[in-house]
């Protein structure tokens, strides 16, 4: 087992696909230097496959197959002192 945290900026107010094994760790999502960031732990030795990852900011309505069957929050970043704020979900 070879495992790492990398570390992924994500789209702030859309979809990001990244290449993650099944088994990856969500460690933390947050703001770095003006962008949202997710880390993750991952084993580099098991096969990867795409997860997609969605950014919602506060105040805009959400798509409507977007519900609790269909994703899952990983966390709320806020951005600009709080001046903006932007929940991430990721897709199952």
């Amino acid at each position: 087992m070879k495992r790492i945290i990398y570390k992924y900026d994500l789209n702030m107010g859309g979809v990001t696909v990244l290449s993650l094994t099944e088994e990856a760790q969500l460690l933390h999502v947050e703001e770095q230097y003006g962008k949202v960031c997710l880390w993750v732990l991952l084993d580099l030795e098991q096969e990867n496959f795409d997860r997609t990852f969605l950014a919602y900011p506060t105040g805009l309505p959400l798509a409507a197959d977007v519900t609790s069957e269909t994703v899952k929050h990983i966390g709320t970043v806020l951005m600009h002192g709080g001046s903006f704020v932007v929940h991430i979900f990721e897709e199952f």
